[in-house]
């Protein structure tokens, strides 16, 4: 292994620990003060340790930034032939098995009312 690859192995390394101790240190201190469920079914921050023990430190961190900028938290709804979804406040559409079970009970009961205020002929 070259002396860059071997830097680079343990700057990766070092970037993994200190993610990990950042998302710890959240969920013991400030998660419990925000009490709101995310918008995922995978949390934000487990989704970023998984990132960052798969793909690395540089990977979990443009995870990290895409869950923040998507998870606000604010979604709409909306159907593609007939199947509710969430769409993100960027766009990004959200089927229901990427949604927490309140938030996709949330856009399932949205989107029968909305569909029953229409009508039959909707969707």
């Amino acid at each position: 292994m070259s002396a860059w690859a071997s830097c680079s192995a343990a700057a990766d390394r070092c970037g993994r620990a200190l993610l990990a101790f950042g998302i710890h240190a959240y969920r013991a201190c400030l998660r419990p003060l925000i009490g709101r469920e995310c918008l995922f079914a995978v949390g934000c921050s487990e989704h970023v340790l998984r990132t960052a023990r798969r793909d690395g430190s540089r990977a979990a961190l443009r995870a990290f930034a895409v869950r923040v900028r998507t998870c606000r938290g604010d979604f709409s709804i909306g159907s593609r032939a007939g199947v509710p979804h969430a769409l993100t406040r960027d766009g990004i559409i959200l089927p229901l098995d990427q949604l927490a079970a309140g938030t996709r009970r949330a856009v399932e009961l949205a989107y029968t009312e909305a569909r029953e205020r229409i009508g039959p002929s909707a969707g």
